[in-house]
């Protein structure tokens, strides 16, 4: 019998375990188009795991809300201003797994300013409300998305004195700017996303709703596409 060499079996379960992965991402694909083809919610699949729990004191309990309560106009949004895909956005600042998120979210709209508008609504998972308000005095002035993509390339130094370099290098008028952020000017718009979220159901972040569907965790760009792709064979239906 001639005798199996070291690199054969190395060879063999490297393959072994090639195909394992290949399986494991070919449904991890189909599940995620499965709920915008058929109209499911995975909320609780285990393989969306990247998920930040919320720890906030505000309370509010579970009811309905619609698509049209979740992609209200006055929350930031950028992207399509036709879309045939809606992303409603719940993240926080702090949270590692937004961050994670956050590129391959950015670069998928980026690609997709046709056909996908993404909204973002705010969700602390503490009571650190800092970088929401500093987020929310950015806007008052135009300028929600480059602070919005400051403070996630820079989440391991979100401090005040942090909020007022990037606001000096986002060129803002830095009286308004600080008096707006001293005064938490926009805490009620925070708590109503906070309270909207809890709401329809929200535990943690990241949490997205795709055209009205449910999806918590971490999505890659790969997956985004999936789902966009799911969205255009719909249509053609």
């Amino acid at each position: 019998m001639k005798k199996i060499k070291k690199w054969q079996i190395f060879l063999g379960v490297f393959l072994l375990l090639f195909l394992i992965f290949g399986i494991w991402f070919v449904r991890k694909i189909f599940l995620y188009r499965g709920a915008i083809e058929d109209g499911s919610i995975i909320i609780n699949n285990i393989d969306i795991a990247q998920y930040s729990e919320y720890l906030g004191s505000f309370n509010v309990q579970k009811e309905d809300v619609s698509r049209e309560e979740l992609e209200s106009n006055a929350s930031p949004s950028r992207g399509s201003i036709k879309p045939i895909m809606t992303i409603v956005e719940f993240a926080d600042f702090n949270c590692s797994y937004c961050l994670s998120a956050y590129d391959d979210l950015k670069l998928f709209v980026n690609e997709n300013k046709d056909d996908v508008k993404l909204i973002y609504r705010h969700f602390p998972i503490s009571d650190d409300l800092t970088p929401a308000l500093a987020s929310t005095c950015a806007n008052e002035q135009g300028k929600f998305w480059a602070m919005h993509d400051k403070l996630f390339e820079n989440q391991r130094i979100l401090d005040e004195s942090a909020f007022m370099r990037f606001a000096k290098e986002l060129g803002l008028d830095m009286n308004k700017f600080e008096t707006c952020y001293s005064s938490k000017k926009y805490e009620s718009i925070i708590y109503s996303d906070v309270s909207l979220g809890l709401g329809a159901g929200i535990s943690g972040t990241p949490v997205f709703f795709v055209n009205g569907y449910l999806f918590q965790g971490v999505i890659t760009k790969q997956i985004w596409e999936q789902l966009l792709d799911g969205v255009k064979n719909e249509i053609k239906e």
